[in-house]
């Protein structure tokens, strides 16, 4: 189930830059598990990668 997903959000990329602009793989990740994710689809893509940082890191507190 992952690589298909990994495979249509790929597919999606791909179909997006199909007019010659670049593409950038922007992401945040709490836990490393999306960081993974966007690794791997910028490894696929051939693409620039970006971390989206917190100013002030979430307590975890969400109320």
């Amino acid at each position: 189930m992952r690589r298909l997903l990994l495979l249509l959000i790929a597919a999606l990329c791909f179909a997006a830059c199909s007019n010659g602009q670049k593409t950038l793989v922007l992401y945040y990740s709490q836990s490393n598990t999306t960081k993974t994710v966007a690794q791997e689809i910028q490894k696929q893509l051939g693409c620039d990668i970006a971390e989206i940082e917190c100013v002030e890191p979430y307590t975890g507190d969400f109320g």
